[in-house]
């Protein structure tokens, strides 16, 4: 039985599917890279996923872009042409947040950055950065170097609006805010390495998501998360709450013999008991949950 396949006359693919497999591959491996080294990096779970890779023109995608946003303008050396990094504002506050001590999940307000928070990002966008050089270092020695950085979306022109793109959607999720990051290469600065693309993933694909897996595996092992002990609550009237004093006694229901629960980031994992060690109180974990 044949099979029908919609194609567009006006926006003709430029890259072939195999070359769109293979980009797709790499940017997986980016994802898995950049919330590897940002979760190590700002000690807080950061999920990056890759969402969708599409080509388009520059100025279907241009139509697309948040005013304001945040972008940052790379030189792609190695390779001619420029780049475009998009973080949706949200998740640029968020990381913000998280960097000055907070816990990233601060109210967003969609306005242009300062220059104090943009430089404040610049920690992050190095890790980016890194992180894209790793990427793409199985197919080529690309480097991504910042250039500029812009709130106007009109600011951000890095080829002719007919010419063609490949735009990286990634989905990240930072202190209960789930947002975008956008890689934007020109498919004529790509042309020379797409050749490669399907031969260099087939060869690496394994051994980096491998890799890519032990080193997620260690890096989380280091991060701090609360723990907490504590015993069962309680149900007491507003009345006895307003009559409460120094001194009375609230009964909980449970025994004197019965485990306290043990939560982990305010779910309970563990039972245990309390006591004293090295003259510090101490709980003892009796039983998994």
């Amino acid at each position: 039985m044949l099979e029908t396949e919609v194609y567009d006359f006006e926006q003709p693919e430029r890259v072939s599917k195999d070359a769109m497999r293979g980009i797709s591959l790499l940017y997986e491996n980016f994802a898995r890279i950049l919330s590897s080294d940002l979760t190590t990096y700002l000690r807080s779970i950061i999920e990056i996923s890759l969402d969708n890779v599409r080509q388009l023109t520059y100025n279907k995608f241009a139509a697309e872009l948040a005013n304001p946003g945040f972008f940052n303008v790379f030189e792609l050396q190695s390779i001619e042409g420029k780049a475009v990094l998009e973080i949706s504002l949200n998740i640029v506050f968020s990381l913000i947040d998280r960097l000055l001590g907070g816990t990233g999940s601060a109210d967003i307000a969609y306005r242009e950055l300062t220059e104090i928070e943009q430089k404040v990002l610049g920690t992050i966008i190095d890790k980016v950065v890194i992180a894209l050089k790793n990427t793409w270092q199985p197919v080529a020695p690309i480097v991504f170097k910042p250039l500029a950085q812009e709130t106007n979306p009109q600011f951000v022109r890095i080829v002719p609006p007919n010419e063609f793109v490949v735009v990286v959607d990634c989905r990240v999720g930072v202190g209960g805010q789930t947002g975008v990051l956008k890689v934007v290469v020109p498919v004529l600065s790509l042309e020379p390495v797409l050749n490669k693309l399907n031969i260099e993933q087939k060869n690496h694909k394994q051994q980096i998501d491998k890799k890519a897996m032990i080193e997620m595996g260690k890096k989380l092992q280091t991060i701090i998360v609360p723990l907490n002990a504590f015993f069962s609550s309680a149900k007491i009237t507003l009345q006895q709450i307003l009559e409460m004093k120094e001194g009375d006694i609230i009964k909980l229901p449970m025994g004197m013999n019965n485990p306290v629960n043990v939560a982990v980031k305010g779910k309970i994992k563990f039972y245990g008991r309390i006591g004293v060690k090295d003259n510090s109180r101490a709980v003892q974990i009796v039983e998994c949950r």
